[in-house]
């Protein structure tokens, strides 16, 4: 699988948050997309996935007999803009993402947060439980924004654990801006 970004660019009002990227992201890898705050990682992320439309570029999604399909169908993205419905416990979150057709991953077990509401829950447990149901989804390309955020040493072996054994079915990009998460990557796109 092949996910092909040729002179990507996207830009608020004349500032170019970045412009010029010729990038391949290909399974087999995780991919690290690093750089400081304000650099346009998520924005970078939120426009791959099709959530924020380029300026100039092009992005194509290829299957292994070379195939391009429609990628925006075939992206997951998770990352701290995306929220869950905080009035549901987590069984119920399990439950409305079952119902739509999706899959739960169960990486981290929160059996013990069954009955509790999302807004009650702290922010590692909502971290894990947004991982959950992301990686649930199987999609081909997986977006991650981010997703070692408020998670213990602990909880970040798991999904690093979690993410190498998907890799060789699914493309996978993680932001950070955190330096000492770089050795993480396979691969890494600096913004």
């Amino acid at each position: 699988m092949l996910l092909e970004i040729r002179n990507f660019g996207k830009k608020f009002g004349q500032h170019w948050i970045f412009r010029h990227i010729d990038f391949d992201f290909k399974s087999g890898k995780i991919y690290g997309v690093f750089g400081p705050n304000g650099k346009g990682k998520t924005t970078f992320l939120m426009t791959i996935s099709s959530f924020v439309r380029p300026e100039e570029g092009d992005i194509q999604l290829f299957n292994d007999q070379n195939e391009a399909f429609n990628f925006q169908d075939n992206i997951s993205l998770s990352g701290p803009m995306v929220e869950l419905i905080q009035e549901l416990t987590v069984k119920e979150q399990y439950a409305f993402q079952i119902k739509n057709g999706f899959e739960v991953a169960y990486v981290f077990d929160l059996k013990m947060f069954d009955n509790t509401l999302c807004k009650h829950l702290s922010s590692g447990s909502k971290q894990k439980l947004k991982l959950n149901l992301l990686l649930g989804l199987k999609k081909p390309v997986l977006l991650l924004d981010e997703p070692f955020m408020n998670l213990d040493a602990v909880s970040q072996q798991t999904v690093l654990q979690y993410l190498n054994a998907i890799k060789e079915k699914q493309i996978v990009i993680v932001a950070s801006n955190r330096l000492e998460e770089t050795c993480l990557f396979d691969s890494l796109l600096v913004l």
